[in-house]
């Protein structure tokens, strides 16, 4: 049976890299995120 792209290992996110010109909309992105978790606490 072939792999599919969801049977990846857990740690897969190990060697991901970002697209140039990626970080400025990253940053506001996971600040966004960060807020709302703190505040939906």
């Amino acid at each position: 049976m072939p792999h599919s792209q969801t049977s990846a290992p857990r740690d897969s996110l190990a060697g991901v890299r970002l697209a140039r010109g990626a970080s400025p909309w990253l940053l506001p992105t996971v600040a966004t995120a960060a807020v709302s978790l703190v505040r939906a606490r």
